[in-house]
C-alpha cells in the first residue's frame, strides 16, 4: 500500500469490495466507442489475481488500474480513470 499523506490520497491493491466502485467509475469514464462490456465476475477475478489497484482519499474510489504479465512473463497494463 502506498500513502501519499501530504494530499490523503491511497493507492492499494482492489478488493472484491471494490469491484461496484471500480464498475461504477468505469461507468463515468466510459467511452462512446466502447464495445468490451466490463463484468463483475471480470473484475473480481482481477482483485483475486491480485491486478487491480486503485486510488482512494477518504474512503472515496479515485482511480483504478490494472496491472498483469502475459504468459512469457512480459509486463503489461491498462489504466482505467
Amino acid at each position: 500500500m502506498l500513502d501519499l499523506r501530504d494530499d490523503g490520497v491511497v493507492i492499494r491493491l482492489g478488493e472484491r469490495g471494490d469491484v461496484a466502485g471500480v464498475l461504477e467509475l468505469w461507468g463515468l469514464a466510459r467511452s462512446e466507442h466502447a464495445v468490451t462490456l466490463d463484468l463483475a465476475e471480470d473484475v473480481e477475478r482481477l482483485a483475486d489475481d491480485g491486478a487491480l489497484h486503485v486510488a482512494e482519499r477518504g474512503g472515496q474510489l479515485l482511480g483504478a488500474l490494472i496491472a498483469a504479465w502475459d504468459e512469457i512473463g512480459r509486463a503489461s497494463w491498462r489504466q482505467r480513470v
